[in-house]
C-alpha cells in the first residue's frame, strides 16, 4: 500500500485484491498517506487498527469509457458533402431570384 508498483499503468479497468485483512497500518500517523491520491478524496484514513477500509478505498472498478468514438475523416467528408449541397441550393435560389427580378 505504501509503495505501489503500477502508477504508470493507470487507469485500470479493474483492480482485484486479496490482501491480508485486519492488518495494522500507519494510517494518520503517516501524514504522507492522507495526501496520497488513492485516499485523499475520502478526506479521512482508515483506523490504524484495521486496514480493511483502506483496502476497500484503494480497490475499485473504473467505469468503462462509453464516449462516442468519432472518425474525423468521415466527419470532415460529411461536412464537405453538406457544404456542397448547400452551395447547389444557394445557386438554385439565386437563379430563381434572378428570374423573378426579370419578370418584375
Amino acid at each position: 500500500m505504501k509503495d505501489p508498483k503500477h502508477w504508470d499503468y493507470e487507469p485500470f479497468d479493474a483492480i482485484v485484491s486479496n490482501p491480508p485483512y485486519s492488518i495494522k497500518w500507519e494510517g494518520d500517523a503517516n501524514p504522507i498517506l492522507i495526501n496520497d491520491e488513492r485516499f485523499a478524496p475520502g478526506g479521512v484514513l482508515a483506523p490504524k487498527s484495521k486496514a480493511d477500509a483502506n483496502i476497500s478505498v484503494s480497490s475499485y472498478v473504473e467505469p468503462e469509457d462509453t464516449t462516442e468514438k468519432v472518425d474525423i475523416n468521415e466527419l470532415n467528408q460529411r461536412i464537405a458533402d453538406i457544404v456542397a449541397k448547400e452551395n447547389v441550393l444557394r445557386a438554385e435560389i439565386d437563379k430563381i431570384v434572378a428570374e423573378l427580378a426579370e419578370v418584375g
